[in-house]
């Protein structure tokens, strides 16, 4: 490992950042002596040792912890040495007492001057042998922070083990490399410019944060550079410090999202979620409290809570709030009233909660406040309808009871009372078939044990009822199971009626007076008659037509079953069994079988009940078909469903506009996106809305688009908050009285192209710049190289003898080589602008084939072998100075480094591959160590081999003419068995 020099070293331990890092840091005990200030230091180790916090507690006074005049002693030592040192001193700790230590270290000196001395304390139980250490290596080498020296042209020049041994590398991969290795790509002018700001201004500290990619691994590393000069303030290198804060970005990337998260669950809750301090001020409530309160979040939080809560509940709330302090960790949970903005009155779930803090004290109260205004209203309504229902049981002439599993009467209401007073008392506790006829026993037996077995509802159980005056009563009963929690049946609940009147009044129903048909042909009505007694039905001859059955097919209840659509043959049944119960009318619409002879059919059905003695006797009515009206109302339907939601799914704000300028309606599929509520807008005028100048323009684009019938599209912007947005409206016709209005926010569009037109604007600058300063550079630089070469072949005409003195030649040929090297830099500079290339078919053979008869004489002295595997229809689509330049660079490259131990043997191939096409030049020389070189492969002045024309141009250059053509280059290789270079260039279409 490197060791910094003296000059390098004064610099170093003259940044205080690397100073005080070494003092606090180093796990070892420290003793530092600056010479020139004639100051004293020990780092932590050793005040800790002798009882010390900080140096705060013997006010940096150092001196003051020697024993006596050992401090005079160990300074004269000190001056009077030049190298290493060994000695012991006492020191004295915090109570007064004494330890010995032993001092072994070294003085950094610069030209004989004595600059710092650092020593190693150890008391006499820790002594050991290693009094020699080289104490400025050691430090800096068992730092847990990178450190590393960089010279002028930012090559490494210094690196500590903790570096190495953190990235897994090896000394010799780094020192004497460019520091700007494994920096990512999009660092690399950050690296470059804090490398120049330190040459700049030496001794200032720079700060910046970098990423590296060492062993496909990200590293974001904290770096502090300072640039160190010598005596004479002249530049000798960079300084550089780094922490790895990788796990540090991470932390904070997964910290902001999780707040990020937070935030948006308190943002978007429909509960209120809240923060209050122990004064019991709210510091944080969450948007909703304006949607649940009418009051804003400001409005609450900066007046007093108590005037918010109910006077009957504000006592409790203090209550709570005071609990919550008492005792930290617990919970409260309290009902109150809120009054809200409007005056009306709500009921709020509070869930308070303390926020503790490490010493376990409550240091604010948090909570969620549920609006459960609803749920109290549905509890009163409960409680309301649980009274009903009482009143109805006590009240109601019908008998309603419970049976248990023992078919024993549980309950039973105070109506079985209307003939005897007693009959209820009497019937309590016992089995119900004590009181029912023997005659009728077998029904109701069957229908309980159905009940309590199939857990399913037997409605009109006739039976006759034993009262207490000793005579039966015809009753029919609807009995359902009441369940357990587990689904069992624990009870029968049971309604019976008093139809004892109906059963003996029964006579038979009232014929059907006037069967005509009711409806004209034309209107599709037909008539009906249902005679419950013997179930015949009676129909017109238009229901028939409406049916499409025959004229003379007998119609009976039962098949009824066969002519409607399952879902409403059962509406149909329940309409007419309600209205044969109740004697209530009906009136639907359902919907036909479908047959092979017969399309699905809408009808319409009326029917109403006759009775007679207080009994159904039969039920007549109508029926219509209806369904090309079900047809017409279903496409007003779906074009109202269609028209709603392509409205709802555009991005777009809709208006409907009268011809005057007032906004008569609207539709959104983001109400959020309106820029203020409907109510401000609706039935008022753009001239009321929106600024003068904007409000004409309106006006006239409505005029023109009533006048031509032609659509308008224009933008505007409104300022909103302190920010301008941008719109684009299309303008339409509706009729000649309105228009509709399609307004589109392209905010973030029209900063976006802002953007880009200015970032265009930059990098055009950017461009010519660096073009103009590549040709300034190029023209200057070969200017003089034609001089210096001109003088050294006229020095050569005029003294003859130099054509023969060797440091002579050595000068033209370097000359030869600089000129060589412009010509090059030359020609690179071109590749980067292609304002003028013309781009043109070319045949890969033909080119080839040129390429090969340029170089016949370089390719007949090496003696190489070349083959072609091209097809004749292959052509490439390129510039053809380029494409000339990179077959030429590749090939005399396969020629220039070709293996020694070998025939040379070149193998060109072409084939297409999608949009290019893909030429290999394959050779089998020397071959390149690709894990060595890869990164630097087509760098600019890199080289490879020790060939002496090698420039480290051409492999550069064939890369950039590749890519500005739209293509591109891969190369595999095997040290001593070969290349290939595989490009890819736009093919011909």
């Amino acid at each position: 490992m490197k060791t910094l020099d003296t000059e390098e070293f004064e610099g170093f331990l003259g940044n205080s950042l690397v100073l005080d890092n070494l003092i606090e840091q180093s796990k070892i005990g420290l003793f530092i002596y600056n010479y020139r200030e004639e100051t004293c230091l020990f780092n932590p180790p050793i005040l800790n040792d002798l009882g010390y916090n900080s140096s705060l507690e013997i006010n940096n006074n150092y001196q003051s912890l020697f024993k006596k005049d050992e401090f005079q002693q160990l300074i004269t030592l000190l001056k009077n040495s030049s190298n290493e040192i060994s000695t012991q001193f006492g020191l004295l700790t915090k109570t007064g007492e004494t330890v010995d230590y032993i001092c072994n270290g070294n003085i950094i000196s610069n030209q004989s001057k004595p600059l710092y001395f650092i020593g190693k304390l150890e008391t006499m139980s820790q002594k050991t042998s290693s009094a020699n250490l080289n104490f400025a290596s050691k430090i800096l080498e068992n730092q847990t922070f990178f450190l590393i020296a960089i010279d002028n042209q930012a090559n490494y020049t210094y690196v500590n083990e903790y570096y190495l041994s953190y990235f897994d590398l090896k000394l010799e991969e780094i020192i004497g490399k460019s520091s700007l290795t494994w920096i990512v790509e999009s660092d690399i002018e950050k690296c470059i410019q804090a490398g120049l700001e330190c040459q700049q201004f030496p001794n200032k500290k720079i700060q910046v944060e970098l990423t590296k990619f060492i062993h496909n691994k990200h590293y974001s590393i904290l770096w502090e550079f300072l640039g160190i000069t010598d005596n004479k303030g002249d530049y000798l290198q960079t300084l550089c410090i780094g922490y790895d804060i990788s796990l540090l970005k991470l932390n904070e990337s997964i910290l902001k999202r999780r707040e990020q998260e937070l935030r948006i669950l308190f943002e978007n809750s429909s509960d209120i979620i809240y923060m209050m301090n122990t004064d019991f001020n709210f510091i944080y409530l969450s948007p909703s409290v304006e949607y649940i309160t009418g009051y804003t979040a400001n409005e609450i939080i900066e007046s007093d809570l108590y005037r918010f809560i109910h006077p009957d509940y504000q006592e409790l709330i203090k209550k709570q709030f005071f609990k919550v302090l008492e005792q930290p960790g617990s919970s409260q949970i309290t009902e109150t009233k809120f009054i809200t903005k409007e005056g009306s009155e709500k009921w709020f779930r509070n869930n308070l909660t303390g926020i503790i803090n490490d010493k376990n004290e409550v240091i604010g109260i948090t909570g969620v406040t549920v609006d459960i205004t609803e749920l109290k209203s549905k509890e009163l309504l409960l409680k309301e309808n649980e009274q009903k229902l009482k009143s109805i049981v006590h009240n109601t002439h019908d008998i309603i009871f419970h049976l248990n599993n023992e078919g024993k009467f549980t309950f039973i209401s105070s109506s079985v009372n209307r003939y005897d007073e007693n009959t209820k008392k009497l019937m309590l506790g016992r089995s119900f078939h004590k009181f029912v006829h023997p005659d009728d026993l077998e029904i109701c037996f069957s229908a309980i044990n159905h009940v309590f077995k199939n857990n399913e509802v037997v409605e009109d159980v006739e039976y006759r009822l034993l009262y207490n005056d000793e005579k039966f009563h015809w009753h029919k009963a609807n009995v359902k199971p009441l369940l357990n929690q587990d689904g069992s049946v624990s009870h029968l609940l049971g309604i019976s009626v008093d139809i004892n009147q109906q059963k003996n009044n029964e006579i038979e129903l009232l014929k059907v007076k006037n069967a005509y048909e009711r409806a004209s042909i034309q209107a599709k009505l037909g008539n009906w008659e249902y005679h419950i007694d013997t179930g015949k039905i009676i129909w017109s001859s238009m229901l028939y037509e409406i049916f499409e059955v025959p004229q003379d097919l007998e119609i009976e209840i039962g098949k009824i079953d066969e002519l409607y659509r399952s879902e409403d043959l059962e509406l149909l049944k329940q309409s007419i069994n309600n209205s044969i119960s109740t004697g209530a009318k009906y009136d639907i619409e359902l919907r036909l079988l479908e047959t092979p002879s017969r399309p699905m059919k809408w009808v319409r059905s009326i029917g109403e009940p006759v009775f007679e003695n207080g009994k159904c006797v039969r039920l007549f009515g109508t029926l219509q078909d209806i369904s090309q009206r079900k047809a017409n109302e279903q496409l007003l339907i779906d074009s109202k469903k269609y028209t709603e939601s392509i409205l709802s799914t555009i991005p777009d704000l809709v208006f409907i506009m009268s011809n005057d300028g007032i906004l008569v309606d609207w539709v959104a599929g983001n109400e959020s996106k309106l820029l203020m509520p409907p109510e401000l807008f609706i039935n008022k005028s753009v001239n009321d809305i929106f600024p003068a100048q904007f409000s004409k323009q309106i006006l006239d684009n409505i005029k023109k688009v009533i006048k031509t019938g032609k659509p308008i599209l224009f933008e505007y912007s409104l300022p909103i908050g302190v920010t301008e947005a941008y719109f684009e409206a299309r303008f339409t016709k509706l009729n000649d009285n309105q228009i509709i209005v399609l307004s589109r926010d392209i905010t973030l569009l029209h900063n976006a192209e802002v953007e880009k037109q200015k970032l265009i604007h930059r990098i055009q600058n950017q461009n010519n710049i660096l073009q103009n300063y590549a040709h300034i550079i190029s023209h200057n630089l070969r200017s003089h190289s034609s001089n210096i070469t001109g003088i050294i072949y006229l020095l050569m005409e005029e003294f003859k003898h130099l054509h023969t003195n060797e440091m002579f030649n050595y000068l033209r040929k370097a000359a030869d080589n600089l000129m060589s090297l412009v010509k090059h830099i030359s020609e690179t500079s071109s590749v980067f602008s292609d304002a003028d290339l013309s781009y043109e078919s070319i045949n890969v053979q033909a080119l080839t084939e040129k390429v090969i008869n340029s170089i016949y004489f370089l390719k007949e002295q090496a003696n190489v072998d070349i083959e072609l595997q091209i097809p004749k229809q292959t052509n490439i689509y390129v510039h053809q100075d380029f494409a000339e330049s990179i077959f030429l660079n590749l090939l005399t490259n396969a020629i220039k480094y070709r293996s020694p131990k070998r025939k040379a043997k070149i193998l060109i191939k072409a084939q297409t591959e999608k949009e290019f096409v893909k030429i290999s030049f394959q050779d089998n020389g020397l071959g390149i160590d690709l894990e060595k070189y890869g990164l630097k492969l087509f760098g600019l002045l890199k080289t490879f081999h020790e060939n002496e024309d090698a420039r480290g141009l051409g492999l550069f250059m064939v890369k950039n003419q590749i890519e500005t053509m739209g293509g591109k280059i891969e190369v595999k290789s095997v040290v001593d068995k070969g290349t290939t270079f595989d490009v890819y260039l736009p093919k011909d279409y």
